[in-house]
């Protein structure tokens, strides 16, 4: 992580702070400070490879970083945005990408991330970094909950209400063209849906609808869901 922190605090005039416990995918934090080494509270959390191994697997544009599963999940769940960063050990150049949605790819297997060749950790990746660590909470939620929905499990009904009846974490919506659910988790960092909780529809209808749930799905689960659980 060393060369990590040279670029962010030598050439970028950032902060880095490494995570001393535990890693679970993440390596540390990257804090953006503004002229006059005014700190912002404004961070970003960083996953780091440093080694020819993880610049090994190519394409035309970019680097093919494999994350393992346990580190997509805890990066989905996350409570702040969160990039990868590969770095090569001879030259001290390093290349970074945000994880999203737009970045992660399923391989049926695995998942794989495209890190840019034009995407170099530097002094010009300051504007972009600073705007990834200002958006606001909001937006990250509701990038967070439409990850959740494209990534989640198709359920079969009966597991689905099942959940639902022990009061536990699903919400769920129709899929199209199919007669199952596909199942929303819920965590901590924004709602957690139990006991009488978990038949509040209007509850339901608004989660729904901050996930970018079509109206009509939102109708068909809701309506749904009154035939099977009232």
């Amino acid at each position: 992580m060393a060369i990590t922190q040279d670029i962010v605090e030598q050439q970028m005039g950032w902060l880095f702070r490494s995570q001393e416990s535990r890693d679970y995918g993440i390596d540390g934090n990257i804090e953006v400070v503004k002229q006059g080494s005014q700190v912002t509270g404004r961070l970003i959390a960083a996953q780091v490879k440093c080694g020819h191994s993880w610049l090994s697997e190519s394409s035309d544009v970019g680097y093919i970083f494999r994350p393992e599963n346990k580190h997509v999940n805890y990066w989905a769940n996350y409570s702040l945005p969160v990039i990868v960063i590969l770095c090569n050990p001879d030259t001290r150049d390093a290349w970074w990408v945000e994880v999203s949605d737009a970045t992660i790819r399923s391989t049926g297997k695995g998942w794989k991330v495209l890190v840019p060749f034009d995407q170099k950790l530097d002094i010009l990746a300051a504007t972009p970094l600073s705007l990834i660590a200002s958006r606001r909470l909001e937006t990250r939620i509701l990038e967070r909950y439409r990850t959740k929905i494209s990534r989640a499990p198709v359920v079969p009904d009966s597991e689905f209400f099942e959940s639902i009846a022990r009061g536990g974490l699903l919400i769920g919506f129709r899929r199209i063209g199919e007669y199952d659910y596909r199942g929303l988790v819920i965590t901590q960092d924004y709602m957690t849906i139990q006991s009488d909780a978990a038949y509040d529809l209007t509850l339901w209808r608004e989660t729904l609808e901050l996930a970018g749930v079509e109206d009509w799905e939102i109708e068909e689960a809701i309506e749904k869901a009154e035939d099977e659980i009232f």
